[in-house]
């Protein structure tokens, strides 16, 4: 349920689940919330599944974003944002960027209750 950053602050969810939990579907809505300081700038958002960057487009401090995801089997979906080191930044954080990424959302997409991570197998 924890999320890494050098500044950007992150709401995440898929449906009704947060930041290390799972849900049971085979399609669901991502909303992201990013805040931030005004000195701290956020200008990219990344969404991956299973580890691939999905999308990525422009998001600025104060923006929520949503849109359906749909998964073909169980699946894991993180969330980074980025963005550029004002002059105010780099005297608070010198040599670092705006950066914040999330752990992962859990997809159980076949719903059988149990999530098999991507490239395994059950057996």
């Amino acid at each position: 349920r924890l999320y890494g950053t050098t500044g950007p602050l992150l709401e995440v969810s898929l449906d009704d689940k947060g930041i290390g939990e799972t849900i049971s579907a085979a399609s669901a809505e991502l909303t992201v919330k990013v805040s931030a300081a005004s000195w701290i700038d956020v200008s990219t958002l990344t969404v991956s599944v299973n580890g691939k960057a999905l999308r990525s487009f422009p998001v600025t401090a104060g923006e929520t974003v949503a849109f359906k995801l749909g998964f073909e089997k169980d699946s894991f979906v993180t969330v980074e944002v980025a963005g550029e080191a004002g002059e105010d930044y780099a005297i608070v954080y010198p040599k670092f960027k705006p950066y914040a990424f999330t752990n992962p959302i859990y997809v159980d997409a076949d719903s059988d209750g149990t999530w098999t991570p991507p490239g395994l197998s059950a057996r």
